[in-house]
């Protein structure tokens, strides 16, 4: 239903450091007595002060065993993610590592390999954000008595930046771009895919600044749950205007069928 944060608080003459633990609450108490040993896995720690905020979030490894029929198990490794951000600067910085998980139930297996996030940022106006990112996932592999898929060293990269365009415009630049060290899929062990190392990218570039402001800002103004014709008349245009500047280019690699064919 809900998590209750408790917090340790340290302060000094510029800065402050805390720790802070989920309070095993009524609620969530039988979960945590039951499949955590009486402690919850997650906590947190950091400091602040006049420039600077550094917030650590920590996952201790676990191991749960679902009950059923099929039984099975699922490890979940240590992770470690750390959040450092610049007040002064308006900057963030976001890494952290994850040493990944193995869930096993019957015929079923997924596997998850270490986990590795780097991302930095930093605030161009009251709406958009300059940023690039990088996540890096050393294996995955699915399977069962049906079929299997397997990856490995898969990496994920985005970069939203501004440019000016041709007409000496202020323009958004967004390119991301995946790249997987090998790729291979099984149906009752016959091959279906085989993917070598290859690379998917594609760009979003075109709209201004000023046209993607109110488009996020006349976006922030709906309510909710609804849209209401005065919404709709405000929002529509500004989405033309916004998907007309738009271009998208798509890069891929071929694939490699296992008869040697390619698509």
């Amino acid at each position: 239903d809900y998590l209750e944060l408790l917090h340790k608080i340290d302060h000094g003459i510029s800065s402050a450091t805390f720790k802070s633990e989920v309070v095993v609450t009524e609620n969530i108490k039988e979960i945590v007595d039951k499949d955590f040993n009486g402690k919850v896995p997650l906590h947190f720690d950091g400091e602040v002060s006049m420039d600077k905020a550094v917030v650590n979030s920590y996952l201790d490894a676990f191991t749960l065993t679902p009950e059923g029929p099929q039984g099975g198990e699922i490890k979940v490794r240590p992770a470690n993610i750390r959040l450092t951000y610049q007040i002064d600067q308006q900057q963030y910085l976001l890494q952290g590592t994850w040493n990944g998980a193995d869930l096993n139930a019957n015929s079923d297996h997924l596997t998850l390999g270490s986990l590795k996030v780097k991302a930095t940022g930093s605030q161009l106006s009251d709406y958009i954000w300059r940023y690039q990112s990088q996540i890096n996932l050393a294996q995955f592999d699915f399977g069962n008595d049906t079929i299997n898929l397997n990856s490995q060293k898969l990496q994920l990269s985005d970069n939203f930046d501004i440019e000016q365009n041709s007409e000496g415009t202020d323009s958004i630049n967004y390119n991301s771009t995946i790249t997987l060290n090998s790729l291979s899929a099984s149906q009752y062990q016959q091959s279906m895919l085989e993917l070598k190392p290859s690379e998917i990218s594609y760009v979003l570039s075109g709209p201004t600044v000023s046209a993607t402001e109110a488009l996020i800002e006349a976006s922030q103004q709906m309510q909710a749950d609804q849209m209401t014709q005065q919404d709709a008349q405000k929002v529509f245009p500004l989405f033309a205007d916004f998907m007309q500047m738009l271009n998208l280019d798509i890069h891929t690699l071929d694939l490699v069928t296992p008869d040697g064919s390619i698509n």
